[in-house]
């Protein structure tokens, strides 16, 4: 209410209202943080042997290593774009969006064509589809898409996909976990 009328609406107010809104997304409560500074009953079994898979054999932590568990990186994992599945039609992209390009689409490299920046991995429940096509619904989607490694998008060509993404060999206990 201090900002005239006039003045409200400005990407000065724009950029107040975005960074009020992201000091309300805090980690430090999350179940994996509290583990973290030693409360061992934080977490159950299962997730404590989940964040051993994360660190350990399923090797999330090579791209999600941020303390908010992300990177600056940018990869191409070969999954769909939002036009490729019902979520697309929400937002009402198609093949010749440049947003399909991923990173390439705004840096004109070639190497950069189809990969995207690692995100954060907290607060994404409530979110409800993972990657940026939204190709996946659930997060046992994800496990088994990166234990399977086998990329969905025949667009995609194999030599942009990330040299990591090869499968992890995890039993189903491992995916449950």
């Amino acid at each position: 209410p201090e900002i005239p009328e006039s003045e409200r609406y400005s990407l000065k107010t724009t950029s107040f209202a975005i960074a009020a809104y992201f000091r309300t997304i805090t980690t430090h409560e999350a179940p994996f943080q509290k583990w973290l500074k030693g409360d061992n009953y934080a977490m159950t079994e299962q997730q404590k042997r989940g964040a051993g898979m994360f660190f350990g054999k399923a090797g999330c932590v090579r791209c999600h290593n941020s303390p908010s568990l992300n990177s600056f990186n940018f990869f191409a994992l070969g999954v769909y774009d939002l036009y490729q599945n019902k979520v697309g039609e929400v937002f009402r992209t198609g093949p010749t969006d440049n947003r399909v390009n991923g990173r390439g689409g705004f840096t004109k490299k070639p190497e950069d064509l189809y990969k995207f920046k690692v995100p954060q991995l907290y607060n994404l429940k409530p979110v409800g589809f993972y990657f940026h096509g939204a190709s996946k619904l659930t997060l046992r989607e994800v496990v088994e898409y990166f234990n399977n490694a086998v990329p969905e998008n025949p667009l995609v060509p194999v030599t942009q996909i990330a040299a990591f993404f090869t499968p992890l060999h995890l039993t189903p206990q491992e995916v449950d976990d």
